[in-house]
């Protein structure tokens, strides 16, 4: 059994979840958004990939939405920016 969770699936979690929690529970954005993430913790935390891909979508799904939590801005500065950083050194390393 194959244990990785592939971008689509984390695209669909999210779309889904938004649709769910501002259609039928009438939640706003922000409050879809932690709704999502405590949700699919699991998920989220599966690898660096995964919480990657959440807050990439989330914050795309955001942005279209025309609003953005701060707490989503804070950890896609902490995550992204700080991971990529560091590509330099270790694909001097791999070489």
């Amino acid at each position: 059994m194959n244990n990785r969770i592939k971008y689509e699936a984390v695209k669909d979690a999210v779309e889904y979840g938004y649709k769910e929690y501002m259609n039928e529970e009438n939640l706003n954005i922000c409050q879809a958004t932690a709704k999502i993430l405590e949700e699919d913790w699991r998920e989220v935390n599966h690898s660096i990939f995964t919480k990657a891909s959440y807050f990439l979508n989330i914050a795309i799904m955001c942005i279209e939405m025309g609003e953005i939590a701060d707490f989503i801005f804070e950890k896609l500065d902490s995550i992204i920016i700080e991971r990529f950083q560091n590509i330099d050194r270790v694909d001097k390393l791999l070489w």
